[in-house]
């Protein structure tokens, strides 16, 4: 009783070891064992090396015959008798089932028939197996009908097919339907490639047409009233040079971001940014020189989309003159606006810049009268030993410019300048102008530009210090605008000089 419970024990043992033994997949391994009359029938899968060879369910049939012999009254009488066996079909990848062989070289191929090759002892019959060349695509697949590949066996030369499952509708060249309106985007559509008939829609992103009206707000395309942005003015800042300024009401927009005004001047369009300038406006500036005070500005609002958003705007530097001579009986303001537009004028004359429509043609003979009279001006210029002169820039702005020579150009990168100078709100400026941004006039003549100026400061003496690379002063200089217009006087540029110091009298006067 001991010994059977011991082996027992041990029986469970063994089991529990070999459940511990992960099953491995054989690469050479017979399929079945079939038994013919006394015999054992194996099929070998006769692996290539290094492949798996998978077992499929029971696809193929073999007629296996075995012999009967039968003894009678002393004789003997042979008969023969056969089986259908079912049997399974293997496969390997890259590779091409070539049938059974008797032999594992696979070179006497296994053909069981009547009475020449029964069954008539322990038999195995081998797997013959032949490498596919690369598989080349027939056909390709469509969204309905499978495609086909093919390759050739190495072996025996047979075409092996397979089949390309079939694959997704698939969608390229979109043709746009022209269906968008002003608000909604337009679609666009695509035929399957395949052909089956199937098509696919998508939205264009930001393709709305956008409405197209003018002042009366009414779009010409859907007949819809839209709300439009409405410029709330303009007028002018006046500093070294003259800028127009755009209004546009803070509650009209959520943000700046969203809107450009594009101004168009003499044929050309600039797009500029709305800023905010106070708790209830934004602008755009758009700068002008003293010659263009009669040119024309046209802006228009556009959104993020690019619609126009606002009616054409229309405005001048002489428009706004005018207006501001009917709208004030201030005197000041009055003879300041004479004296730009005069100023205007005599730059116009002197650049030839449309002089047939002049800046100063609007006044009358009355508001002519209103102009300064001749201002007197004091030369206080003092130069250097190295100053070669100065004057002023007109064409952009008013700006000081003043010349040293004897500067070398190796030396220049690593010199400096401070300018500086009192302004018309009695505030010290200063600043410092690097070598590399000294301007090379000529041989060792340098130009260092002056660009703090404003009308105002016109009689402001402007001194000019350039110093060496180790601090030493190299040499100074001081004038002033109307120092320049002093020595001007007698020259081709005595009347426009004359007009700037005029004008730049009634700014100070104005403001103080």
């Amino acid at each position: 009783m001991k010994r059977h419970r011991m082996l027992t024990k041990l029986l469970i043992v063994c089991i529990a070891i070999a459940m511990l033994i992960p099953f491995a997949k054989a690469i050479h391994t017979t399929v079945n064992t079939y038994h013919i009359a006394t015999y054992n029938f194996q099929l070998d899968v006769n692996a290539p090396e290094g492949a798996q060879v998978e077992i499929e369910k029971d696809t193929g049939s073999i007629k296996l015959w075995k012999t009967i012999t039968t003894k009678y009254n002393g004789s003997t009488t042979t008969s023969y008798s056969y089986e259908n066996l079912s049997i399974p079909t293997p496969s390997c990848d890259g590779y091409h089932f070539g049938g059974w062989y008797n032999d594992a070289a696979c070179s006497q191929p296994f053909e069981p028939s009547y009475k020449t090759s029964p069954v008539t002892n322990d038999t195995i019959v081998y797997a013959k197996w032949g490498k596919l060349g690369e598989a080349t695509v027939v056909s390709a697949p469509t969204c309905t009908v499978e495609g086909e590949t093919a390759a050739v066996c190495e072996r025996c030369g047979e075409t092996v097919s397979a089949a390309i499952p079939v694959v997704e509708c698939a969608f390229e060249t979109y043709v746009s339907d022209e269906n968008g309106t002003c608000t909604k985007n337009s679609t666009q559509t695509a035929q399957c490639i395949y052909g089956c008939g199937n098509t696919d829609t998508i939205e264009l992103p930001d393709s709305e047409l956008g409405h197209i009206y003018d002042a009366d707000g009414i779009c010409d395309r859907c007949g819809e009233r839209v709300q439009l942005v409405a410029i709330a003015g303009a007028n002018m800042t006046l500093g070294n040079a003259l800028h127009m300024n755009f209004l546009l009401s803070i509650d009209q927009i959520d943000t700046t971001d969203d809107y450009t005004a594009k101004i168009t001047h003499n044929g050309q369009v600039t797009e500029l940014l709305f800023t905010p300038v106070n708790s209830d406006y934004y602008a755009v500036t758009y700068p002008l020189t003293a010659k263009q005070m009669n040119d024309e500005l046209i802006l228009e609002v556009f959104d993020e989309k690019g619609n126009a958003v606002s009616a054409v705007y229309t405005d001048s530097v002489c428009s706004y003159a005018a207006r501001a001579l009917d709208n004030s009986n201030d005197s000041e303001v009055r003879r300041f606006v004479v004296d730009m537009l005069n100023y205007g004028a005599a730059a116009q004359k002197f650049f030839k810049y449309n002089t047939r429509n002049l800046a100063n043609s609007i006044l009358t003979e009355e508001e002519q009268a209103l102009a300064s009279e001749k201002v007197e001006c004091i030369n206080r210029q003092i130069k250097g030993a190295h100053c070669y002169g100065s004057n002023l820039t007109l064409e952009s702005n008013i700006q000081m410019n003043m010349y040293f020579k004897d500067i070398s150009a190796d030396d220049v990168a690593d010199m400096y300048a401070i300018v500086s100078f009192t302004d018309h709100t009695g505030t010290a400026q200063s600043v410092r102008i690097e070598g590399e941004d000294f301007v090379h006039y000529f041989g060792d003549i340098y130009k260092i530009q002056n660009s703090a100026l404003v009308l105002s400061d016109a009689r402001k003496t402007v001194t000019c210090v350039v110093f060496n690379a180790d601090g030493s002063i190299f040499d100074h200089a001081t004038d002033s605008v109307e120092s320049y217009v002093k020595r001007a006087e007698g020259s081709t540029s005595s009347y426009l000089c004359e007009a700037i110091m005029k004008f730049a009298v009634s700014a100070h006067e104005l403001l103080h």
